[in-house]
């Protein structure tokens, strides 16, 4: 009798723990279905920024506009530098990859005429590397030929570039595991390299590592998830930030 109720309370143990694992999946997958469909119907983002570019006031006399250009770490970027004489704009877009950002760069970034850009972008692409690894390549190659166009057009419209080195993935999370591969460390360590080694005319490199990174991963201080800053992580950020964009501006004719 002992044994049958022990049996019987590990069946319903195992099932409930199906269940349970059942569920974590339908919401996931309720998640990227949500997250695919909403990228179909506006996949560069314009009901989202259209207003705000519209409405967005002039500079000052003498005023230079700053705008920060990415993903999600940009987007949740709330408390942008306060620097003396700059106007700063967010245009960051969560979920956004280096297609989507270059997709809407004319409209988001470039019309803007900003005399700065703040660049940070990849995280999005590297993420899809667990999901689809036979395609590791093909993502690093089109992160780079994306990153190395957005560049060249922000360049060419004699836009001053800071390009961040794309900050690091924190702890994943059991459910992220899903679809996550550790491979995505290294690519980003090797393209976070080629940024170190950026030497043109109007670009400035932002090694953010420095400020974040420990074994390769983001410092425990700053984590917020997965993938994004905590507030001492954006407080950290901007006080790295605020003099560069200080002197970029300074000399900026």
């Amino acid at each position: 009798m002992f044994r049958r109720k022990c049996w019987y309370i590990l069946l319903v143990s195992l099932l409930l723990i199906s269940l349970s694992g059942n569920l974590v999946l339908i919401h996931l997958a309720r998640q990227q279905y949500r997250a695919a469909q909403s990228v179909r119907l506006d996949p560069t983002s314009e009901k989202r920024f259209a207003k705000l570019n519209a409405e967005l006031s002039l500079p000052e006399a003498g005023e230079k506009r700053v705008v920060f250009a990415g993903a999600s770490r940009i987007d949740m970027w709330h408390r942008l530098p306060v620097v003396q004489g700059c106007q700063m704009v967010n245009r960051g877009q969560s979920n956004d990859t280096s297609a989507q950002l270059l997709l809407r760069l004319r409209r988001d970034v470039l019309d803007l005429k900003p005399d700065v850009v703040y660049l940070e972008i990849g995280n999005n692409d590297l993420k899809s590397i667990g999901a689809l690894p036979d395609q590791e390549q093909k993502i690093a190659d089109r992160l780079r030929a994306n990153r190395a166009e957005i560049i060249k057009q922000l360049t060419d419209a004699k836009i001053h570039v800071i390009v961040s080195t794309i900050y690091p993935f924190g702890d994943i999370s059991l459910k992220r595991r899903l679809f996550w591969s550790d491979r995505s460390l290294m690519v980003r360590d090797t393209i976070n390299d080629e940024i170190r080694k950026l030497n043109q005319p109007n670009i400035t490199f932002f090694d953010a590592d420095s400020i974040f990174a420990e074994n390769g991963r983001m410092k425990a201080q700053y984590q917020l998830d997965d993938f994004h800053l905590n507030n001492a992580g954006y407080e950290a950020l901007n006080q790295a930030v605020e003099p560069l964009i200080r002197s970029l501006t300074q000399i900026k004719k």
